[in-house]
């Protein structure tokens, strides 16, 4: 028998250009983000497609969601070590004086470093408990019924990963400005040296894993859509 693929709603889909392309483009880029850090994917057509895929779907649907909590549980796990970790440095004074991350600057850093690997260390606990007993219907017909609930439920998901991120990003910020702040010459040679070594690694990352560049193209025009229908 031959599966009926039920059309994606239009809530679902990337939100088109509309008005000023600045605009758009930043509201279209963060839909796509958001499900890129929630389901792997610039857009939901997979899992759309995996929640129409007949009388298999609610196994495909709960193999997704395994999945997902899988890698909550790993994202949890650096979580911890970004936690105790901050919070070492947050109680210690430095072994040395040519470098101060109690610093008022670098020690507000470490602050927002720990508050935000805490937040996503609780939000992913509680994830992993909601996915393992959320179902296809209720995901379809409840959760993403609507824009703005769709956005809610991926902005969720994705929390304890995009805290982590933010977490890692303060935590090296604050020491890396403590080590610009030092007076030996060699840690601000070296922390600028780890700076463009690490911005190079993350432009190399964007430019190979995006092999569509959908964030350029969001702020880009569209020829397309210029060429008036025939």
């Amino acid at each position: 028998m031959a599966v009926v693929r039920l059309e994606m709603p239009p809530h679902w889909k990337t939100p088109r250009p509309k008005g000023l392309r600045l605009f758009s483009g930043i509201k279209a880029t963060l839909f796509q983000m958001l499900c890129a850090a929630s389901f792997g994917q610039s857009t939901l057509d997979d899992i759309w497609n995996t929640c129409n895929s007949g009388e298999g779907s609610e196994m495909a649907f709960k193999a997704t969601i395994t999945n997902m909590a899988a890698r909550t549980g790993t994202t949890n796990i650096v979580g911890g070590l970004l936690l105790a970790t901050t919070a070492v440095f947050l109680s210690t004074d430095p072994p040395i004086n040519s470098i101060n991350w109690l610093a008022p600057f670098p020690y507000v850093c470490l602050f927002f470093s720990f508050a935000f690997a805490l937040g996503g260390l609780f939000e992913g606990t509680i994830q992993v408990v909601v996915l393992s007993s959320l179902r296809m219907d209720y995901f379809l017909k409840d959760l993403t019924k609507s824009r703005a609930r769709l956005c809610c439920v991926l902005f969720l998901v994705s929390w304890p990963m995009l805290a982590i991120g933010l977490s890692t990003i303060v935590f090296a910020a604050g020491i890396f400005i403590a080590a610009l702040l030092s007076v030996n010459k060699i840690f601000v040679a070296s922390a600028a040296a780890l700076f463009a070594l690490q911005f190079t690694i993350g432009v190399i990352k964007i430019w190979s894993f995006d092999g569509h560049l959908w964030i350029l193209k969001n702020f880009l025009p569209n020829p397309a859509a210029k060429q008036s229908p025939s």
